[in-house]
């Protein structure tokens, strides 16, 4: 979103489905706490992508340099799994619910990031900001209904665990289960706010000098999920 807006991409974002971090920091036994990943390495996807952001942010919160570590780029997160599984590597993020089989094998959370009170937004919505303009009406419907859905998540558990099941083709109760408690608990779709794409500014900008120029004000237009949710 902000690297494609930096090399003249012009897209506003509408609403933000994820201001958390939705990430456990995932250990060996041997690992016992945030500050044993001193000297250790970490398992990322890829440079400048969602993990590799997330790992830093945490690292951070919990008093550790991101240089304090060395980052192994594994290029998907299955690939995260397995080398968190395999030994290769003494942290990785997993969210709900990888945690579970990840949890399984032996793994445990050394760090919640849906606690450290950092504001993110690992999913949102973004639209051309030319179709935005000619089609106000069409906007704002796509956002009511998002946050219609999530009302509905809320109060039809049932429901959303079968929609779960379909979409992550799936059949695992307790994973699906557990997916929605997780989720719509803790990351109900709200206001984007130029905060939110702070921690990946800062990382991104730190690859890419053009990062600098974007404007994350003029990236977002709050006022779609403002009058969606009544606020």
């Amino acid at each position: 979103m902000i690297s494609g807006t930096a090399n003249g991409a012009d897209v506003v974002v509408v609403a933000n489905l994820m201001p958390i971090y939705p990430y456990f920091m995932e250990a060996p036994a041997g690992i016992q706490k945030p500050t044993d990943l001193k000297g250790q390495s970490i398992a990322i996807t890829n440079p400048g992508a969602t993990f590799d952001i997330a790992s830093r942010v945490a690292l951070k919160k919990v008093g550790l340099d991101p240089t304090d570590v060395q980052f192994i780029k594994t290029g998907s997160v299955v690939n995260v799994q397995s080398a968190l599984m395999s030994g290769q590597v003494q942290g990785g993020l997993a969210q709900v619910p990888d945690t579970l089989k990840l949890e399984a094998a032996g793994l445990h959370p050394i760090i919640d990031m849906s606690t450290l009170q950092a504001p993110a937004a690992g999913t949102v919505v973004s639209m051309q900001r030319a179709y935005v303009d000619a089609n106000k009406d069409v906007t704002q419907k796509i956002v009511d209904s998002i946050v219609q859905a999530y009302a509905i998540e809320k109060e039809d558990r049932s429901t959303t665990v079968k929609v779960l099941k379909q979409y992550l083709k799936s059949e695992d109760d307790a994973a699906m289960g557990a997916t929605y408690d997780y989720f719509v608990a803790k990351a109900p779709p709200t206001v984007p706010r130029p905060e939110q794409f702070m921690d990946a500014f800062a990382v991104l900008a730190e690859q890419d000098q053009r990062i600098n120029s974007v404007d994350l004000a003029k990236m977002i237009d709050a006022s779609y999920f403002q009058k969606a949710s009544g606020g």
